[in-house]
């Protein structure tokens, strides 16, 4: 299993080349930070050519999305995400949890 987890800075021109790394290096997950209202779109279809088809945002719920920061977080997969609990954060647009099996293991991310 190969995990990935970056902080994409908020980047839009470089959005193309952090993706190409990426696939470069076939994850099984990916968790990334500072992914802005405008690139998630992006993101979620660079993350379906990588096979990565299931998705978790911090910013799928608007009420979470609402909050005073224009970023947040998500987990991309190539297993199946469930909801994990809610947790705490002082900002809770930049939270998000999911559990996934891998090879018969449970993964909590």
């Amino acid at each position: 299993m190969r995990l990935i987890t970056w902080n994409v800075a908020k980047r839009r021109s470089r959005l193309v080349e952090q993706a190409t790394v990426l696939a470069e290096r076939e994850p099984d997950i990916v968790a990334l930070q500072e992914v802005t209202r405008r690139t998630l779109p992006v993101w979620r279809r660079a993350f379906e050519l990588m096979g990565l088809v299931h998705v978790r945002s911090s910013m799928a719920d608007p009420a979470r999305a609402a909050g005073r920061r224009s970023d947040g977080v998500v987990l991309a997969s190539r297993t199946a995400l469930s909801a994990l609990n809610r947790l705490p954060a002082p900002w809770s647009e930049t939270v998000v949890g999911a559990v996934t099996w891998i090879d018969r293991a449970r993964l909590e991310i």
